[in-house]
Protein backbone atom coordinates (compact mmCIF):
# COMPACT_ATOMS: atom_id res chain seq x y z
CA UNK A 1 0.00 0.00 0.00
CA UNK A 2 1.02 3.30 -0.83
CA UNK A 3 1.68 6.11 1.57
CA UNK A 4 -1.10 8.41 2.20
CA UNK A 5 0.21 11.97 3.79
CA UNK A 6 -3.36 13.83 4.70
CA UNK A 7 -3.45 18.23 3.65
CA UNK A 8 -3.64 20.76 5.69
CA UNK A 9 -7.24 20.40 7.29
CA UNK A 10 -9.25 23.82 6.69
CA UNK A 11 -9.29 26.64 8.90
CA UNK A 12 -12.49 28.85 10.16
CA UNK A 13 -15.64 27.67 11.16
CA UNK A 14 -17.87 26.91 7.96
CA UNK A 15 -18.79 23.19 8.37
CA UNK A 16 -19.11 22.94 4.96
CA UNK A 17 -15.65 22.78 4.05
CA UNK A 18 -14.69 20.98 6.67
CA UNK A 19 -17.04 18.28 5.64
CA UNK A 20 -15.50 18.44 1.64
CA UNK A 21 -11.99 17.95 3.31
CA UNK A 22 -12.77 15.08 5.31
CA UNK A 23 -14.71 13.41 2.49
CA UNK A 24 -11.43 13.97 -0.37
CA UNK A 25 -8.88 12.71 3.18
CA UNK A 26 -10.86 9.36 2.91
CA UNK A 27 -11.10 8.83 -0.07
CA UNK A 28 -7.48 9.28 -0.69
CA UNK A 29 -7.18 6.75 1.72
CA UNK A 30 -9.62 4.35 0.37
CA UNK A 31 -7.67 4.78 -2.73
CA UNK A 32 -4.38 3.87 -1.69
CA UNK A 33 -5.79 0.86 0.36
CA UNK A 34 -7.22 -0.64 -2.80
CA UNK A 35 -3.69 -0.32 -4.96
CA UNK A 36 -2.37 -3.42 -3.05
CA UNK A 37 1.16 -4.20 -3.05
CA UNK A 38 2.80 -7.37 -3.70
CA UNK A 39 5.72 -6.83 -0.98
CA UNK A 40 6.09 -5.46 1.94
CA UNK A 41 8.42 -3.64 3.82
CA UNK A 42 9.33 -4.50 7.76
CA UNK A 43 11.37 -1.88 10.04
CA UNK A 44 14.55 -3.38 11.61
CA UNK A 45 13.61 -3.58 15.39
CA UNK A 46 16.54 -3.03 17.80
CA UNK A 47 14.33 -3.93 20.94
CA UNK A 48 10.80 -6.11 21.10
CA UNK A 49 7.71 -3.73 20.54
CA UNK A 50 5.70 -2.24 23.46
CA UNK A 51 2.55 -4.34 22.63
CA UNK A 52 2.23 -7.56 20.96
CA UNK A 53 0.11 -10.76 20.46
CA UNK A 54 -0.36 -13.88 18.76
CA UNK A 55 0.25 -13.15 15.13
CA UNK A 56 2.88 -10.27 15.58
CA UNK A 57 5.25 -10.72 12.71
CA UNK A 58 8.78 -8.43 13.05
CA UNK A 59 12.48 -8.55 11.69
CA UNK A 60 15.17 -8.59 14.77
CA UNK A 61 18.10 -6.82 14.25
CA UNK A 62 19.78 -9.60 15.95
CA UNK A 63 22.34 -8.04 18.09
CA UNK A 64 20.42 -5.45 20.40
CA UNK A 65 17.64 -7.96 20.76
CA UNK A 66 17.79 -11.34 19.66
CA UNK A 67 14.47 -13.52 20.30
CA UNK A 68 16.29 -16.47 19.63
CA UNK A 69 17.94 -17.41 16.60
CA UNK A 70 19.84 -14.13 15.76
CA UNK A 71 19.11 -12.08 13.09
CA UNK A 72 15.77 -12.30 11.38
CA UNK A 73 11.94 -12.78 10.84
CA UNK A 74 10.11 -13.58 13.72
CA UNK A 75 6.35 -14.50 14.50
CA UNK A 76 4.72 -14.31 18.04
CA UNK A 77 2.57 -17.66 18.61
CA UNK A 78 2.25 -19.78 21.54
CA UNK A 79 4.00 -17.34 24.20
CA UNK A 80 7.20 -16.81 22.55
CA UNK A 81 8.84 -15.44 19.23
CA UNK A 82 9.61 -18.07 16.40
CA UNK A 83 11.82 -17.65 13.79
CA UNK A 84 10.19 -17.56 10.50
Amino acid sequence: MADYFPSQPPTGGDVRIALAWVYMQLTGVAARMREGSDTMQLTVLHAPPAKFSDGTVVFADGTDWNPGSGRGMYCYENGGWSKK
